[in-house]
C-alpha cells in the first residue's frame, strides 16, 4: 500500500474517532452520566422558620405554573429595564434549598404575590419552601419522606402548582402532594406508584396540570397519563402506555371538546380531558424514551421536539388524528424550550450543553432563519418583547426579538455565581424580579426599569 494512501486512511480514522468523541460526549452530558453534586461546603443551614402566618397577596404578573401563563414562557410584567450597562440590582439570595450532596433539585419557583413557592430536597426528604417573593425570609417549609433516587439527583424536577389557595407537588420518586398556600398544611398526598405508576429512568418530571376538579401528570405504566381529583386525591381516571416521558401535559380545545397533549416517552397522544381515553398516539420514540419539551400549541398546530438528533416536528392536529406539516432537524433541543413570537420560533435548538445554538425558526416551514453561537447552551424567558436568556454557566443575555437578526441588548455575568456544572433550570420573571435556580441556591433580580 502506497504511503499517501495510509495517509489518507489515517487523516479518515482520526476525523471518525474526534466525530465519535463528541458524539460520545454530548450523549452522556445529555444523559446526566456527569457526576454533579452539590457542594455542602458552600450549604448554609435552613434558617428558623419565623412565626405568625402571613396573609396571601396578589401580584400583578404572578408566576403560578410551569412556563408561566398559558405554559408560554411569557412573563404578564411590563416595564422592564433594558439598560443593563451597570448591571442588575441583587435583591437577595438563599443556598440552602438541598442538603446532601446528591440532593440535586431541578424545579423552578412558582409565585403568587408575597408567596414563593420552591422544592428542595434532604438525603431522605422532599422539602417545599415558601419564601417572601421580595425579601426572600422563609415563611414556611415542610417535607415529605421518600424514596431517593439515583440518576441525576435526588430532588424534584417538576416545578410546583398554584391554585387559588392551594399548591401542588411532583417529587422525583412520584408523591403527588396537596399543600395549604398559606400555612404548608398537607391537605392530602399520593403516590402514582400505588397507582399503577412507573418510574421513569430519570424521575417523575411532569409538573401538575390543573384543570376543573382535576390534577393531572405523567405517572408512567398503567397511569402513564393519571388524572386525580385535585381536592380529594381520588383517582378519577387513567391512561395506560407504559413510558411516561418528562414533558409538562398540556390542554388545548379542538371542536369545543377540551384535549390534552400528553407528550409522553413514545410519542405525543391526544387524551379526553373528561375520561382519559386516549385519541390517538403520533410516534416520536426518542433514546431512552427522553422527551422533556414542552408541546407548543397554535390553534390546530402543535410543535415538538426532542434531543438525541431526535430534531423537531409540526403536527396539524383534530380529534380524529394528525398530519405531519414538517420534520427536520433544525431544533433538535434536549430540554430547553423554545418560545413562539408571532410566526417564529426563538431558543436553543440542541443538546444541553454549552455550545447553542440559539436561533429563530418559522414555525409554519421549519425553516432556520438565523441562529449563533454567540451566547452558547441555555433556557429562556419572554418579558415585555424582550427575552431573557440564562446560560448554562450562570450568565444572562437580554435579546431583543427580530426574524432578520440576532440582537444581542445585554450582558450580566455570574448572575448565578459559582455554577460549576449547568444551570438547567429556567429563569423566572415575576412582579417586576427575575429568579434564577441552581441547585441549592435562587438568586433574586430586580428587573423593573
Amino acid at each position: 500500500m502506497k504511503k499517501k494512501t495510509i495517509y489518507r486512511i489515517l487523516i479518515v480514522i482520526v476525523i471518525v474517532l474526534i466525530a465519535g468523541g463528541v458524539y460520545v460526549y454530548d450523549t452522556f452530558q445529555a444523559m446526566g452520566l456527569q457526576a454533579v453534586y452539590v457542594d455542602e461546603t458552600k450549604t448554609a443551614v435552613v434558617p428558623e422558620v419565623g412565626t405568625g402566618l402571613h396573609a396571601l397577596k396578589h401580584g400583578v404578573s404572578d408566576w403560578l405554573n410551569w412556563r408561566g401563563p398559558e405554559f408560554s414562557g411569557k412573563s404578564s410584567m411590563t416595564g422592564l429595564k433594558t439598560d443593563w450597562s451597570n448591571g442588575l440590582t441583587k435583591l437577595w439570595e438563599v443556598d440552602y434549598l438541598c442538603s446532601g450532596k446528591e440532593s440535586l433539585t431541578w424545579a423552578a419557583p412558582v409565585i403568587k404575590g408575597n408567596h414563593l413557592l420552591i422544592p428542595g430536597r434532604t438525603p431522605s426528604h422532599d422539602q417545599l419552601f415558601c419564601l417572601d417573593a421580595a425579601s426572600g425570609e422563609l415563611f414556611w417549609k415542610t417535607e415529605i419522606a421518600c424514596e431517593p433516587g439515583d440518576s441525576w439527583g435526588t430532588g424534584a424536577r417538576a416545578t410546583p402548582t398554584i391554585v387559588d389557595s392551594l399548591v401542588y407537588s411532583f417529587g422525583r420518586s412520584g408523591i403527588l402532594a396537596c399543600w395549604m398556600l398559606e400555612d404548608g398544611k398537607l391537605v392530602w398526598k399520593k403516590d402514582v406508584m400505588e397507582d399503577g405508576g412507573k418510574t421513569p429512568e430519570w424521575g417523575h418530571t411532569s409538573p401538575p396540570l390543573i384543570l376543573g376538579n382535576k390534577v393531572i401528570v405523567q405517572g408512567g405504566g398503567e397511569a402513564r397519563l393519571i388524572a386525580y381529583d385535585r381536592f380529594t386525591g381520588d383517582v378519577i381516571w387513567k391512561t395506560p402506555g407504559l413510558e411516561a416521558g418528562y414533558a409538562a401535559t398540556i390542554p388545548t380545545e379542538l371542536d369545543g371538546e377540551v384535549i390534552l397533549l400528553n407528550f409522553h416517552g413514545t410519542g405525543l397522544a391526544a387524551v379526553r380531558y373528561d375520561d382519559g381515553k386516549q385519541l390517538w398516539s403520533a410516534p416520536w420514540e426518542t433514546s431512552y424514551f427522553v422527551n422533556c419539551n414542552t408541546p407548543i400549541v397554535r390553534n390546530d398546530s402543535v410543535f415538538i421536539t426532542s434531543g438525541y438528533n431526535m430534531g423537531g416536528e409540526l403536527l396539524k392536529i383534530s380529534l380524529s388524528g394528525y398530519q405531519v406539516i414538517w420534520e427536520n432537524k433544525v431544533i433538535a433541543s434536549h430540554l430547553s424550550d423554545q418560545i413562539l413570537l408571532g410566526d417564529y420560533l426563538y431558543g436553543y435548538t440542541k443538546n444541553a450543553g454549552n455550545r447553542g445554538p440559539f436561533a429563530c425558526v418559522d414555525f409554519a416551514s421549519g425553516e432556520e432563519i438565523w441562529s449563533t453561537k454567540d451566547i452558547g447552551g441555555g433556557s429562556i424567558v419572554w418579558v415585555d418583547d424582550h427575552l431573557i436568556a440564562l446560560g448554562v454557566k450562570g450568565d444572562l443575555y437580554l435579546i431583543k426579538p427580530n426574524e432578520k437578526e440576532f440582537i444581542l441588548q445585554g450582558t450580566l455575568e455570574d448572575a448565578i455565581p459559582e455554577v460549576s456544572k449547568s444551570a438547567w433550570t429556567p429563569p423566572v420573571v415575576s412582579n417586576g424580579r427575575l429568579y434564577l435556580r441552581y441547585l441549592h441556591k435562587l438568586v433574586c433580580y430586580d428587573i423593573s426599569g
